[in-house]
């Protein structure tokens, strides 16, 4: 919502704009542009992150950066648009600790689509699978749905970091061949004749002194009011908000939690209750390595045989101390 101004009172407001390379400008064409914005941030000091980029039939490319968090890089598609990609953010602390975020996603014609890579204290060392991504300690599924990506040109064009500017590289493609270096410049410019709040811009504390002070931007988890509405709730933004999770405070590997944003971080609301492994032959604690009946209290009970209870093809049985050993795998003679 744009709040009028007095006409006779003209206000500093603080907008960022972007200085590009010629170049840049020149490959995208005259159109809107094609492009992800991955916006990189931590929790953790990092001594260095990798970001690699691998499109579905194309080879993994792999760009180093030492500055610190936070950073943007634009990606531009160098093949098809609709090809998925596989993003990964990984960080190093000056300890050698490893965190990890990754999404898998696509380019949409002519958008410019905001891709937050979030490098977690809690992942640290956290191993997930190659499809997967860490959100706060947990290991859920790394794929989104581009049309669900918030649109740059629907948010400021950089988000206030407490710094004067804020560093944002270009880098290309899975085949790009270099990368070109852009600057987000900081700096004082008048509010439009007439008093109103530029666009991406609102005067929410209705004080004319500050003018136009909060930039609207995607409603993250980080206990801010980001689109300066205080009534969307915190996170609500978020692409993997909601999503099935698995808890680390558990033994099995059910996603049977969901990722919620509470105190201004995502977390999976996981209720840590253990999933036995049952002598049922379905796999109860989603671990296909885990044996039939292992967590099951009715296997090694003594029975009327005098063995103990075994599991066999997902039944409880109880054996027979006459029977033949035989190479099964079973204790067949107890």
């Amino acid at each position: 919502m744009a709040t009028t101004m007095s006409t006779t009172t003209r206000t500093k407001v603080r907008a960022v704009r972007l200085s590009a390379v010629a170049l840049l400008f020149a490959a995208l064409g005259c159109g809107e542009p094609t492009q992800l914005i991955l916006e990189v941030e931590s929790d953790v000091i990092l001594s260095a992150v990798a970001i690699t980029v691998t499109r579905d039939g194309g080879e993994a490319r792999t760009r180093s950066y030492s500055q610190p968090t936070p950073f943007s890089v634009t990606l531009v598609p160098d093949g098809p648009t609709s090809a998925s990609r596989l993003i990964v953010a990984t960080g190093q602390t000056s300890s050698r600790e490893m965190t990890r975020a990754a999404v898998r996603t696509s380019f949409i014609e002519g958008k410019r689509l905001v891709v937050r890579l979030r490098l977690s204290e809690r992942c640290l060392n956290v191993e997930c699978a190659r499809e997967e991504t860490c959100v706060e300690g947990s290991c859920i599924g790394a794929t989104i749905d581009p049309s669900t990506l918030p649109e740059y040109g629907q948010r400021d064009a950089g988000r206030d970091t407490g710094r004067d500017t804020e560093r944002d590289a270009d880098m290309g493609d899975a085949d790009a061949d270099a990368t070109m270096d852009t600057m987000a410049d900081t700096r004082e410019v008048d509010a439009p004749d007439g008093g109103e709040c530029a666009p991406g811009t609102v005067d929410r504390n209705g004080d004319p002194a500050d003018g136009c002070e909060c930039r609207v931007s995607a409603e993250l988890c980080d206990g801010r009011d980001n689109d300066c509405d205080p009534e969307t709730a915190d996170g609500s933004d978020e692409p993997t908000l909601g999503n099935a999770c698995d808890g680390r405070d558990d033994l099995d590997l059910c996603a049977d939690g969901i990722v919620r944003c509470q105190g201004g971080s995502l977390r999976c609301d996981d209720d840590d209750e253990f999933a036995a492994e049952l002598c049922d032959g379905a796999d109860n604690d989603c671990d296909p390595r885990t044996l039939d009946g292992t967590g099951d209290e009715r296997i090694g009970v003594a029975c009327d045989t005098g063995c103990r209870t075994i599991c066999v093809d997902g039944e409880v049985l109880c054996p027979d101390d006459d029977a033949q050993e035989i190479c099964n795998g079973i204790d067949d003679d107890c």
